[in-house]
């Protein structure tokens, strides 16, 4: 199943789950999630690799989720959400980004699981 297929199905999920614990235990639960998905891509087994990225892909959409639901609750305008959406984009991508860089300096360092391992820590 492609990561988008499943980020759609996963969706309506998501959003109920949120809205029936909060935001604030929906966001730890995401920080969990990233921790475990980041341990879990460390070992060499294929079938735990693959999991690794179908809970990557949940816990990605659980993020997008509760911004959407927490700025949704606070009944900002449409042009103030598209801010709010497009700062949101702006500061993952560069996240990302830096993140990159910093992998390779981790994978240089420490094999390819560093980055992995710092992320968990």
């Amino acid at each position: 199943m492609a990561p988008v297929q499943l980020g759609a199905l996963s969706s309506p999920l998501l959003g109920l789950i949120v809205d029936r614990i909060g935001r604030k235990k929906s966001a730890i639960i995401y920080c969990i999630s990233e921790m475990i998905m980041n341990h879990l891509k460390q070992y060499e087994i294929i079938a735990v690799f693959i999991f690794s990225h179908v809970v990557g892909v949940i816990t990605t959409n659980h993020l997008f989720t509760n911004v959407l639901l927490s700025t949704s609750k606070r009944e900002f305008s449409e042009e103030m959400l598209k801010v709010v959406m497009r700062d949101f984009t702006i500061t993952g991508n560069m996240s990302a980004f830096m993140s990159g860089c910093i992998a390779i300096v981790l994978s240089s360092a420490f094999g390819a699981a560093g980055p992995f391992k710092a992320a968990v820590t």
